[in-house]
């Protein structure tokens, strides 16, 4: 699939799925390996390194784990209400053998965990569930994703503020915005003022450009 897509003209797959099923009637569905961590996280890495062994970033989604949201990110904010131990035990695993595979990327849900820590902000935009446990926990510097920006999940932020608090979470990309100048412009004013730094933008501009050495679009 890596040689195919690389032939083509991509290079970043929006894949392997890592979420671990844990809801009949979830979002996820077959797109996950399945219910049990210790088959899924292997495969996860399977996937990863095949991927980047074929010239294509993988990238592992989606953090930190939505295999038991019932409510799709499409149409609301899913909340899960797991315990920190339940998501340790069960959606973590998979993570961890993604970052050990050496995957280039993760892409980041529109979800909540409470029992994180997080109260009820979406992992897109909480420093707790993207900056404190990817950034620090998990050891992960690679390239963040947002999943698509355009999901009713993320309704009632203004689009300049909504991609601010993005990076602030600690991610790197922001994938779709529906608004993309009122972005800009959120970024921009954010850093006139001291809001965001340009250390934090330059954090985010060098995982892209090792994410784009390592697939030799541009050179050392």
């Amino acid at each position: 699939t890596g040689a195919e897509m690389k032939a083509i003209g991509i290079n970043v797959v929006f894949a392997p799925v890592a979420d671990v099923v844990r809801s009949d009637v979830g979002v996820i569905g077959n797109r996950s390996y399945g219910t049990d961590p210790d088959v899924v996280g292997p495969m996860v890495a399977a996937s990863v390194d095949g991927l980047q062994s074929g010239g294509v970033a993988a990238v592992a989604k989606h953090w930190p784990g939505h295999g038991a949201t019932e409510v799709d990110s499409h149409r609301a904010l899913p909340v899960v209400s797991s315990t920190e131990a339940e998501w340790r035990t069960i959606d973590l695993p998979p993570f961890i053998h993604a970052v050990d595979a050496g995957v280039d990327a993760m892409m980041v849900g529109h979800l909540a965990m409470p029992g994180l820590g997080s109260g009820d902000q979406p992992a897109t935009i909480s420093p707790r569930l993207t900056d404190d446990l990817v950034r620090n926990d998990l050891a992960f510097d690679g390239v963040l994703f947002t999943d698509a920006m355009d999901m009713q999940a993320l309704d009632g932020i203004a689009e300049g503020e909504l991609a601010v608090l993005v990076i602030e979470a600690g991610i790197d990309i922001l994938l779709v915005p529906p608004d993309l100048a009122a972005a800009v412009q959120g970024i921009t004013e954010a850093v006139d003022t001291g809001r965001l730094s340009m250390e934090r933008i330059d954090q985010s501009v060098l995982r892209i450009l090792k994410m784009k050495e390592s697939l030799g679009i541009v050179g050392p």
